[in-house]
């Protein structure tokens, strides 16, 4: 099965101030090279998955940037029309009772992509073992999706997302291990992630360690949901230790953050809604706070109509 998207996402922007960048001698091997991939998998996602315990899927996206030159954080190819294109793979397998995997990988490219270049990851990558009835329990381990709150499961653009993401989620896959279940009308998970929630924009990685991760959430009534979580830990990339005084280390400041998101829906309706608020241990200068706050209603028409 294969989903695909095109959409257009512009900024308008005054008379042009930098010249017209030269296209790149390899842009166009790129797209050759990623449209014989995106043919490749349609041709063998139908002929080639016999087996029924193992189904490979993917999403591509096409997207057309136009930004502002003058905002060096958020133009796209110095402010040039610049297209980008991006496909997703992924597939799941049950090897026994109540034992599946499940791997996620993405390719994007073109000039319209953050560094303008190409980049190829493994997002996802985890074992998932369900117990039997009537435990109500689910334990994962591996590379995982941010366990907690309500935008990071829900970006895939068939899944009809916000266009683009809040500032409180760049989407993150941490290692981890991870339970979770359910009581009744009460949901729980308890995690110990490697990775923070929040993240600093240096040319560094985040200093390796374990954080644990709660959440409790309550479904009052069919379909809403109210849930709550927790998390803290060490949150300076590797790169802060050269800003400190000589002793200190980075994994002696940490962020504690506190979670509320809502699910509802009704009829045709749906409504997310999420709150974050975080507190930040700032070597030298005391604690930093702060509260980011998305709300994303949707109605839809008709299956492929939406507002």
């Amino acid at each position: 099965m294969l989903f695909g998207r095109l959409s257009m996402r512009c900024v308008p922007r005054p008379e042009r101030l930098l010249p017209a960048s030269p296209r790149r001698p390899d842009s166009r091997r790129r797209w050759v090279g990623l449209g014989s991939l995106f043919l490749l998998i349609c041709f063998y996602g139908r002929f080639a998955m016999a087996e029924e315990h193992v189904r490979i899927q993917g999403l591509s996206d096409a997207e057309v940037w136009n930004t502002d030159p003058d905002f060096s954080r958020l133009t796209r190819d110095e402010g040039d029309t610049a297209p980008l294109g991006r496909l997703r793979l992924w597939a799941m397998g049950d090897f026994a009772k109540g034992l599946q995997g499940f791997a996620l990988g993405e390719v994007e490219g073109g000039r319209g992509s953050e560094d303008g270049e190409r980049d190829t990851e493994l997002r996802q990558a985890y074992l998932r073992y369900s117990f039997s009835s009537p435990k109500r329990l689910v334990l994962q381990a591996g590379k995982l999706t941010l366990p907690y709150g309500n935008f990071s499961r829900r970006y895939f653009s068939s899944s009809n997302p916000l266009i683009g993401s809040p500032s409180n989620y760049p989407i993150s896959y941490p290692l981890g291990i991870q339970i979770s279940g359910a009581i009744s009308r009460f949901d729980f998970m308890a995690a110990v992630l490697d990775g923070p929630l929040t993240r600093q924009y240096y040319d560094s990685e985040p200093e390796s360690s374990p954080r644990p991760a709660l959440m409790v959430g309550v479904t009052p009534m069919t379909g809403m949901r109210i849930g709550g979580y927790f998390t803290q830990g060490e949150y300076l990339e590797k790169i802060g230790q050269n800003w400190l005084l000589p002793g200190d280390r980075i994994g002696e400041f940490h962020e504690k953050v506190l979670g509320l998101d809502l699910q509802f829906s009704m009829g045709h309706f749906e409504l997310n809604s999420e709150m974050t608020q975080a507190r930040l241990e700032v070597p030298y200068a005391g604690d930093a706070r702060g509260r980011m706050v998305y709300a994303e209603p949707k109605y839809t028409f008709s299956p492929r109509w939406y507002a």
